[in-house]
């Protein structure tokens, strides 16, 4: 009896302790969040510290190491890694990442397969601070995010995207230890409410460091 009943209480410090169940504890977010959403909250949190608990699908170019999450870029964007979970309505994420010189990357969430008329991407290019946005296999505009800053290598940055009833999209970006270099986008695609999205990174080249995932819901955008 004893055996079973420490085995039980290993087992819920295990669960509690998890890095990916912030429902068992209070994760905090950037203050930035709250000039942003409306009720966020954290459902999912990812610190990279335990590769067999995270929620990411990695691929050859990917790996989980010193609680780091790093991509390495593959010529004709053949570098990815994504989350297991897909995305509804009034969902987002925000993690951190930093690149190194030279990188080419990309943020977003998506739906359905590449190269299909069906394929859906709503997400940005961080190094050049553009929007990354697909129907289909043809680009819906490469439009700049309004900012005040250039993005730079070696520099932490944290991104918020999410999507909202209706179709609304939201990508945010600023540099973490300066808040104030920040750029926003927001735009409403109401044909593409009521979907499912993958949560997606991609790398063409350099390489990619991420941290801190967290997996938010809300009630609407600020």
């Amino acid at each position: 009896m004893k055996k079973i009943i420490l085995f039980l209480s290993f087992a819920v410090l295990a669960v509690f302790y998890s890095p990916v169940l912030a429902e068992r504890k209070t994760i905090s977010l950037p203050e930035e969040i709250e000039s942003l959403i409306v009720d966020a909250k954290v459902v999912r949190y990812d610190n990279f510290e335990d590769p067999q608990k995270s929620d990411w699908e990695l691929e050859s170019s990917s790996k989980i190491e010193n609680g780091i999450l790093s991509l390495k870029g593959v010529p004709n964007w053949e570098g990815y890694v994504k989350t297991k979970r897909k995305v509804n309505a009034n969902r987002g994420f925000i993690l951190s990442y930093k690149y190194s010189m030279g990188s080419d990357f990309a943020i977003y969430l998506d739906h359905g397969n590449w190269g299909t008329e069906t394929y859906k991407r709503f997400g940005v290019s961080p190094v050049q601070l553009r929007t990354n946005i697909y129907q289909g296999q043809q680009g819906l505009g490469w439009k700049y995010l309004p900012t005040n800053f250039y993005a730079k290598a070696d520099t932490w940055y944290t991104i918020l995207l999410a999507v909202a009833d209706g179709g609304e999209f939201l990508a945010v970006i600023w540099e973490k230890d300066n808040p104030e270099n920040a750029a926003r986008y927001h735009e409403a695609i109401p044909a593409w409410e009521e979907i499912s999205w993958n949560i997606f990174l991609s790398a063409n080249t350099g390489e990619i460091e991420i941290d801190n995932f967290r997996l938010l819901s809300f009630s609407t955008f600020k």
